[in-house]
């Protein structure tokens, strides 16, 4: 750490520019788009804490207000500079090795950059700058000290795990459409690797409760547990404005836990998908009956939805974090995008919500997973249904940004395009979509018990980034990446996870990309589950300038 002092007031005069650059959301696109509530978004809660902390503390002695500017046009203005948030126009490289359990302040010449990787990790970032200001005597100098540089640890709480392991789940109970003991749709749940099947309770009925403990005990001796529903949420109402419909639904959801409750077969409570801002108490008033209730204490299932496009969307998660304390974060973001129209497969925003969300896990030492699309997302069934390539581009993203859980949407017969078909049938997509899994299985079988420290994005073609994702630096031992379009994530154990993000024709071919000072000794065969030599992986040479990738669409390699 240097002691040389960085100015920020000299002489009673501001020569600091500070910089942010938000945690950012380009608004203008929002512009049509009418915000949920509540409104504010993140980056103004961190611009606020800026002002409140680090800036007026300055003003307070010296009587001058530091300049708080946009990344934007931070080229036009010449002094020291101090950038807060995630900064895309600025040179990254010697920002350190900094994981997202980390954050990092570095000094070079006139410029000190911030770097961190979720939202608790800019905030972190912005107290330790205000704590390392200093002043002198005459209150005409305020200045950072050598203390406020170098690669410093969040307080993140340690992981509180809702999934004991990887656990692949689907969307919609096929028993809707047949009876309990339908041993054909039984079969084909437990063949389709299932960990975790939906089904629905009506408690009021013995009967009904009678059969389903019956089924749920058949899947616990499987191997299979179940997400319950059973006191869905009761309409729109805010539990702490209609303290009778409260108390009245507490008496649903007692109900429902006392049916079935003492059965280990149950790994969740269904409970709510896509619930709106102004739903969050009654999320919240739900999850601690589950819990005053349950005697085992699991997690409760409600799924976000997606909300990556939508203005507000960071306030959004952050107000469900504070009010609901979920158990685990899961949303559902379908890339309807791939269209008939000749147009890439990929969503922009996808990459939105997995960075948002992984980011609030992060902070609040939870797990994540998502919902992904097992159905035709176009119009035109002979351009826009799903393939190989599209299912496993999806569900390498769930390795790439280390998710826990997975659904499969749709499973029962609901659409004429379902993983099951009439009478449930299995369809050609059960069989694609269980190929998948068996990836997914065999690859966390080595990811499982690793952290997940760091996610990057190298540029797409045009040399332009996606959404809100952090432009790869440089991470430890690996130097410059020379290539495009794939993904990097760091794993604790010296695993390394390189994946393609083109998931057909329309996103472009095969590519190389060459990964300088890389000299993995070891990858992951996923057909043997097992660690490799790396002269046995087919698409990777070793070269004296590090290691060449070759990427197919849709295709994913990791290294030890």
């Amino acid at each position: 750490m240097s002691d040389e002092r960085f100015y920020l007031v000299k002489d009673g005069v501001s020569v600091c520019h500070f910089v942010y650059s938000g945690y950012p959301y380009p608004f203008e696109i929002y512009k049509d788009v009418t915000p949920p509530e509540p409104s504010r978004n993140i980056s103004s809660e961190l611009f606020n804490y800026l002002n409140k902390t680090l800036l007026s503390g300055i003003w307070n002695v010296t009587g001058e207000w530091p300049q708080m500017i946009t990344e934007d046009s931070a080229g036009e203005i010449t002094g020291n500079r101090v950038y807060v948030g995630r900064c895309f126009t600025t040179d990254l490289s010697g920002l350190g090795d900094a994981d997202a359990y980390q954050y990092v302040i570095i000094r070079r010449g006139g410029t000190v950059t911030t770097l961190a990787h979720t939202y608790g990790g800019y905030r972190a970032a912005a107290e330790k700058l205000h704590e390392c200001v200093r002043y002198s005597e005459d209150k005409k100098d305020a200045w950072l000290d050598g203390e406020a540089f170098g690669t410093f640890g969040c307080e993140a709480p340690p992981i509180r795990h809702a999934f004991p392991k990887f656990t692949v789940s689907f969307y919609g109970s096929p028993y809707n459409l047949a009876p309990f003991e339908d041993e054909k749709t039984f079969r084909g749940i437990v063949d389709f690797g299932t960990d975790e099947v939906p089904l629905n309770a009506d408690w009021h009925d013995q009967d009904n409760v009678r059969r389903l403990r019956a089924l749920i005990g058949r899947f616990y001796a499987e191997g299979v547990t179940a997400r319950l529903y059973g006191a869905s949420h009761p309409g729109d109402f805010d539990p702490l404005e209609r303290p009778d419909k409260a108390e009245e639904y507490e008496g649903e959801i007692r109900g429902l836990v006392e049916a079935f409750g003492d059965l280990d077969g149950i790994s969740q409570w269904g409970y709510w998908d896509e619930p709106d801002a102004r739903d969050f108490n009654l999320c919240s008033f739900a999850r601690a009956c589950f819990r005053k209730y349950d005697p085992k204490k699991r997690p409760v299932y409600i799924n976000l939805g997606p909300r990556a496009h939508t203005y507000g969307v960071q306030s959004f998660y952050s107000e469900f974090s504070r009010l609901v304390h979920p158990d685990y974060y899961c949303f559902d973001r379908y890339p309807f995008f791939m269209t008939e129209r000749g147009a890439e497969m990929t969503d922009p925003y996808f990459y939105s919500n997995f960075e948002l969300q992984r980011a609030f896990a992060v902070d609040n030492g939870v797990d994540h997973g998502a919902i992904l699309a097992a159905i035709r997302v176009g119009a035109d069934p002979a351009r826009s249904d799903i393939t190989p390539q599209f299912m496993r581009w999806q569900t390498n993203l769930l390795a790439a940004y280390g998710c826990r859980y997975v659904e499969y949407y749709v499973y029962y017969h609901v659409h004429s395009y379902s993983i099951l078909g009439g009478n449930n049938e299995p369809t050609w997509r059960w069989e694609l979509c269980r190929e998948t899994t068996r990836y997914l299985k065999s690859v966390f079988s080595l990811l499982g018990d690793h952290r997940l420290e760091a996610v990057f994005h190298l540029p797409d073609l045009d040399g332009r980034y996606d959404l809100d994702v952090i432009p790869y630096h440089g991470w430890r031992k690996i130097g410059r990446i020379i290539g495009c379009d794939a993904i990097l994530s760091f794993y604790d154990g010296g695993i390394t996870v390189v994946t393609d993000k083109r998931a057909d024709e329309f996103d472009g071919g095969g590519h190389d990309i060459l990964l300088t000072g890389f000299e993995p000794s070891e990858w992951f065969d996923p057909d043997k589950r097992a660690l490799v030599p790396i002269g046995e992986c087919p698409a990777a040479e070793a070269s004296e300038e590090g290691l060449r990738l070759h990427l197919e669409p849709a295709s994913q390699y990791i290294f030890r």
